[in-house]
């Protein structure tokens, strides 16, 4: 019989391997629509700023995606960075097993925790595109890991590597900066007590600066250009539009999309396991640290929180955090219910693991079915070419997801050289991407949210009424309102919309000798 370290470190690495193998064979194979398209379009140019603001400029990501391009030898480049999602998710499995394996003992509980977190939704939906928020939770997991290890056994060694992780992950993610609190209250907590020194706090504040110098960069970098420390504060906390949704203030994108969000959510919940997550939390007090156990609720409590407040378009795609921690809950109440099990009836335990298997992909199917079969899919503001919205959102596999792709291609077909067009920022996403992935710029001008220093579109096409322009939707909120003032006329021609000048006395004044 193996020694048991070993046969933990076995099973751990058949977690990774069976959930890359899953992750890769299920990713999606090329272009990504809306943040995730940016995201690649980024990696491939070597943009580590971003035009969003620091707040979504993720550097270390971007530095680490750019890495993996380089030495990943198989598929397009596109594909890769699709790819390098799933690794981030099957790590972050692997430490979310090994944590609740040592607040267990029980590495049938470790396993289920991880199937349990690996097969949910958004967590299988965000592995298989390009995403910064796996590896976000992964080096969030790792955190929680080694704050469990410092307060098992306080030392300066493991406070510095836990500020290291803590500064690493705020250089991939600004949700690094809901765990900053509780690693600095327990490191002081600890100092007063006089179980790590004084020392140790200073080096674990070096730690944390080095990991963080990405992000840190940046807003130095920032505060040059826009002579302005608070500014750049702003952008880096912010970013340049979001301040409301972070706050939690009342926008008009509360009523809009807060029920296809809840919806979305609640397909992670869709295996029976999750149930033990509020076993976990009754059984714990007698089962966990004290400490550790508080801390684990008040992270809980905070990303829970942060995601039911934080009110934006894709408020799902932030919910892996709060996910993981449940699962962590899960583990807990799994390991009890275990030991409770006779050792007679093998079956029981079998039957849970296999509930997290099967039943989760089988009611995403399901529910996809039922909205295409009964036409029950709400309605989109806009609709994009070749996208059947319902499925894209609900089925998590993206193997044979190419609407994006189809786009693009159709667009560089369709458009004539020296054609202007206007891309809203879901629809910009593939087409930057693939023109990078070709490594050749378009025939077309193509103008986004995403340029550095765009034009306005309405006073170019307004100046030059013969040039071809075209827009994705000519809808508000997807176009500049100045095209929507009823100077200007949409056709639909092939996948876009082309536009033309109807003010006569614009067209007139345009044709004059200059």
């Amino acid at each position: 019989m193996k020694p048991r370290g070993t046969l933990t470190g076995l099973v751990l690495a058949a977690v990774f391997l069976a959930f890359l193998a899953l992750y890769a064979g299920t990713a999606q194979q090329d272009a990504n629509w809306q943040d995730s398209g940016v995201r690649q379009w980024r990696a491939l140019t070597g943009d580590y700023a971003g035009v969003e603001g620091i707040a979504l400029a993720h550097p270390l990501y971007i530095g680490l995606a750019r890495g993996f391009l380089r030495l990943c030898p198989v598929g397009t480049p596109l594909f890769r960075l699709n790819l390098f999602s799933g690794v981030g998710m099957a790590a972050a499995l692997v430490v979310l097993a090994l944590l609740v394996q040592r607040l267990t003992g029980n590495l049938r509980a470790a396993v289920g925790a991880a199937i349990l977190l690996g097969l949910a939704h958004m967590a299988w939906w965000q592995a298989t595109l390009t995403q910064v928020y796996t590896w976000s939770l992964a080096l969030f997991l790792l955190e929680v890991l080694l704050l469990q290890a410092l307060l098992a056994a306080p030392s300066a060694r493991r406070l510095v590597v836990l500020a290291l992780v803590s500064g690493l992950g705020l250089a991939v993610h600004d949700l690094a900066l809901l765990s900053l609190p509780v690693d600095a209250v327990v490191a002081v907590l600890l100092f007063r007590r006089g179980r790590l020194s004084g020392r140790a706090l200073g080096w674990s504040a070096l730690a944390f600066a080095a990991g963080s110098a990405p992000f840190f960069a940046l807003v130095v970098r920032e505060a040059l250009l826009q002579h302005s420390l608070a500014a750049a504060m702003s952008s880096a906390l912010f970013g340049n539009i979001y301040a409301p949704q972070v706050l939690g203030i009342w926008t008009d994108m509360i009523p809009r999309y807060a029920m296809p969000n809840l919806c979305l959510f609640l397909l992670n919940f869709a295996s029976p396991c999750w149930l033990l997550a509020g076993v976990g939390l009754w059984v714990a007090r007698g089962r966990l640290a004290p400490s550790f156990r508080i801390c684990l609720v008040v992270l809980t409590m905070a990303h829970a929180l942060f995601l039911l407040r934080y009110f934006i378009a894709d408020q799902s795609r932030f919910a892996l955090p709060t996910l993981a921690l449940l699962a962590i809950w899960a583990g807990v109440g799994l390991a009890w219910l275990l030991e409770r099990v006779d050792r007679n009836r093998q079956w029981l335990r079998q039957a849970i693991l296999l509930a997290g298997l099967a039943v989760a992909p089988a009611v995403y199917w399901t529910t996809w079915r039922a909205l295409a079969m009964g036409h029950l899919a709400p309605p989109r503001a806009r609709e994009l070419p070749f996208r059947d919205e319902a499925r894209y959102w609900i089925l998590p596999w993206k193997h044979d997801e190419h609407s994006a792709r189809r786009f693009a291609e159709s667009v560089q077909e369709q458009l004539e050289p020296g054609a202007l067009l206007f891309a809203d920022g879901t629809a910009a996403g593939p087409l930057l991407a693939t023109a990078a992935a070709a490594s050749r710029p378009p025939q077309f001008q193509l103008i986004s949210p995403y340029d550095l220093c765009a034009p306005d579109v309405v006073q170019l096409a307004r100046a030059d009424p013969a040039r071809p322009f075209y827009v994705v939707s000519p809808t508000r909120g997807y176009v500049p309102e100045g095209l929507l003032d009823g100077s200007f006329a949409f056709s639909r021609t092939g996948v876009l919309y082309r536009v033309r000048l109807t003010d006569v006395r614009v067209r007139q004044q345009s044709a004059l000798p200059k």
